[in-house]
């Protein structure tokens, strides 16, 4: 296989806490992806105040998958549509 090479290094702040984010999308699209976690996280925190910062993230992990699966279903759903409008005879 080949190797993962990151072309560019990203520092965010998720939560208060900074972290060096590589890969191969650019600067502003980790910036983005880590402030939609950082609301999510302060959030859940806000409602939740006694959670410890490790059950903020698993609820905001779930939170996030939650509405990635829902746009998943969302998008098969359309897909299904066009096809029965459009695909076959």
């Amino acid at each position: 296989m080949g190797e993962f090479k990151a072309d560019n290094r990203t520092t965010v702040k998720i939560y208060g806490e900074d972290y060096i984010i590589k890969g191969k999308n650019p600067p502003e699209y980790v910036a983005k992806l880590a402030h939609m976690v950082d609301k999510q996280m302060c959030l859940i925190k806000e409602k939740n105040p006694k959670l410890s910062s490790s059950k903020v993230a698993i609820m905001a992990a779930m939170h996030i998958a939650d509405k990635y699966l829902n746009l998943q279903q969302e998008q098969q759903e359309l897909l299904e549509l066009i096809e029965q409008e459009y695909g076959g005879d």
